[in-house]
């Protein structure tokens, strides 16, 4: 049960990333795009609460920083790239609270929604490119229950904020019987993640650098 536990924490922390991009796919509105466009490197920070269902009991809460990029074609789609190091402190285990790392990529369209605001979701099928710095893939995945993550960006598009506001709901799936479909049917573990996080990010390279 402890070494679940553990190997939990670092997939749940990988997953609350997926709040920044939400879990529906969009068109890009022309209003202002091209402020949305280039290469930002961002840093920020969050915390999640993963407790059981059934029982309401909290196992643990993380405390992340997360840094990397993200990257915006002023079109609708975009990519991200980020580490993520956190401490999980867990209520069962004392004295055994942990850091953790953990590396994600994926993919994600984006729009504007006024002059300078932004929404994005994440594109479907993207958990799987989540690994730790050994390589290793996670077997479970999550599904996403909340609202759109909201986003703004300077009037010169030289920097963004993203934010995730109320926290929303990661529901650990069962990992597929075929590992090599793609996941679509979610079938609850019994433990959820209540998380929120903020980031900010500057731009460092345009589209033609």
């Amino acid at each position: 049960m402890k070494g679940n536990i553990k190997k939990l924490a670092v997939f749940v922390m990988i997953a609350a990333m997926a709040l920044f991009m939400g879990v529906a796919t969009a068109s890009a509105d022309g209003r202002n795009s091209h402020l949305l466009r280039g290469t930002y490197a961002f840093t920020g920070s969050g915390n999640c609460v993963v407790h059981i269902t059934e029982t309401g009991v909290n196992l643990f809460t993380l405390i992340q920083i997360w840094e990397g990029e993200y990257k915006f074609d002023g079109r609708g789609s975009g990519s991200f790239k980020g580490t993520l190091r956190a401490v999980d402190l867990n209520y069962g285990f004392p004295n055994n609270n942990a850091i953790s790392k953990a590396i994600a990529t994926w993919e994600f369209d984006y729009r504007m929604t006024g002059h300078n605001q932004f929404e994005t979701w994440l594109k479907p099928g993207t958990f799987d490119k989540v690994e730790d710095p050994t390589g290793v893939r996670p077997t479970d995945y999550f599904e996403i229950k909340g609202d759109t993550f909201h986003g703004a960006v300077e009037r010169d598009g030289a920097s963004i904020v993203i934010t995730s506001g109320p926290p929303m709901t990661h529901i650990q799936c069962s990992p597929p019987s075929d590992p090599e479909k793609p996941l679509s049917v979610c079938d609850p573990t019994g433990i959820e993640a209540l998380c929120s996080e903020s980031v900010v990010g500057l731009r460092v390279r345009d589209l033609a650098e």
